[in-house]
């Protein structure tokens, strides 16, 4: 069987110690990084730069590779670029084109904590120094 094959770029963006998070629904609520697939002819930071504006309304400019991962299942295989993220700019609200964001907001740890949030191997990652290296998360078999 073939699998497509995805690029998917998430922005870890903080404000004031709270970290900016995208309310998705299907089947279930869960919570995401906001961030999403490459189109044709587009960097994961130009793509990061474009989704973070479609999902929050916000303008950012993008750092350095902090984590990815990869994630498969019967029909897909993807890998998930994740950066650090500055806000420059804009007002935090949903825009999203597609209709796939019902929410963003800010959350603390102990929020986080309380919420279903993908990819969940990142939430012990989100509040800590990541230092200067880039994390391999591992290879998982989803949905997530």
């Amino acid at each position: 069987m073939n699998k497509k094959i995805g690029i998917r770029a998430g922005g870890i963006a903080y404000k004031n110690g709270k970290l900016i998070i995208a309310k998705h629904h299907k089947g279930h609520e869960y919570y995401v990084l906001p961030g999403g697939g490459l189109e044709n002819e587009e960097s994961p930071q130009q793509a990061l730069i474009r989704e973070f504006k479609e999902e929050t309304g916000l303008k950012v400019k993008v750092g350095r590779l902090v984590y990815y991962k990869i994630l498969y299942n019967n029909e897909r295989y993807s890998l998930d670029m994740i950066y650090e993220c500055d806000v420059v700019g804009g007002k935090l609200e949903v825009n999203d084109p597609d209709g796939k964001v019902e929410e963003v907001r800010f959350v603390g740890k102990e929020e986080l904590d309380e919420l279903v949030f993908y990819p969940g191997q990142l939430k012990e990652y989100l509040f800590k120094d990541s230092g200067n290296e880039t994390v391999f998360l591992g290879i998982f078999k989803g949905p997530e």
